[in-house]
Order: C-alpha cells, then sequence, then structure tokens
C-alpha cells in the first residue's frame, strides 16, 4: 500500500496531530504564504488538506477542503477518503510532535528518562529519534487507540 502523505494548513492543526497518531505523514504549515504551501506539497508529494475554501477551488489537483467542524468529523471524512484499509499497528508509531516514525529502545534505556511510576508498570518504550521525546502505552495511549478504533466503526 502506497503511503499517503499530507500537508495540514493553520486550520486544521489539530486534524494534523489526529493523523499522526494514526501513523500518517503530516506537516504542519502556518505560514501565510500559500505558494510555499503548494511548493511543498508539489516537492514531497503531499496532499493538502484546508479549510481555504479559495485555496482548494484554485489547486483542485493537490488541495481538498475539509468540511468537518470537528475533530471527530475531520478523521472520519479524511478517513473515508484516503484510509480505507483498517490498519491498527500504525497507531501511535510518530512522533506527535516532529511526525518522526518512533525507534523501539529497551526499557533499561529510559530507566532515568521516565518517571518511575511509568517505568515499573510497563514493558515497551518508543523513543522519537529526533526530539528524543519517549512514548510509551498508558492510560492517554490506549485512550487515543479507542478514538482511533471508533473510526472503522460501521455508523
Amino acid at each position: 500500500m502506497k503511503e499517503i502523505k499530507f500537508v495540514v494548513d493553520g486550520m486544521l492543526l489539530g486534524l494534523g496531530r489526529w493523523l499522526r497518531f494514526l501513523g500518517c505523514d503530516v506537516v504542519f504549515f502556518s505560514g501565510r504564504r500559500k505558494n510555499f504551501l503548494l511548493r511543498l506539497a508539489e516537492a514531497e508529494g503531499r496532499t493538502i488538506l484546508s479549510k481555504d475554501t479559495r485555496l482548494c477551488a484554485e489547486h483542485p489537483e493537490r488541495c481538498i477542503y475539509v468540511h468537518g467542524e470537528n475533530i471527530q468529523a475531520q478523521l472520519q471524512e479524511v478517513r473515508s477518503l484516503f484510509l480505507q484499509d483498517y490498519r491498527p499497528d500504525l497507531y501511535l508509531t510518530r512522533c506527535s510532535l516532529c511526525n518522526q516514525i518512533l525507534q523501539k529502545v529497551t526499557r533499561e534505556s529510559v530507566r532515568n528518562q521516565v518517571p518511575e511510576y511509568v517505568f515499573d508498570h510497563h514493558q515497551d518504550f518508543r523513543l522519537c529519534p529526533v526530539c528524543h521525546r519517549i512514548y510509551w502505552d498508558g492510560d492517554h495511549a490506549r485512550n487515543i487507540k479507542k478514538i482511533l478504533e471508533s473510526l472503522w466503526v460501521t455508523r
């Protein structure tokens, strides 16, 4: 399956973060110069997700207008257009801050970098190779996965 890459503009940064939770490659663009956004999307083969009706009307080959007014509706919309394949193996595999693919690390390697309680109660840890943020499957991750799972429930 070919990976679909996105760039979200400043109006959809929350959607972009949730798409990263899904495992999608998402770049955030919060600048005002739309020509830079278009060049970025073209150079990296990305689809622009935007709430800018004019931008989407002028560049329908590269830009998708997202109609949803809340994150759940926006996620459902993008999922139905681009993410038909159910891929829970990709959930939470990217850094939510910098978009890098997380690397599995040994538990011992993070001993002094996570709270003692977390170290004592979790076995699996992942590390962002760029920003060095450490992730584990705690309550927050389980709650995110429940929300992501709900995207594939038939309504």
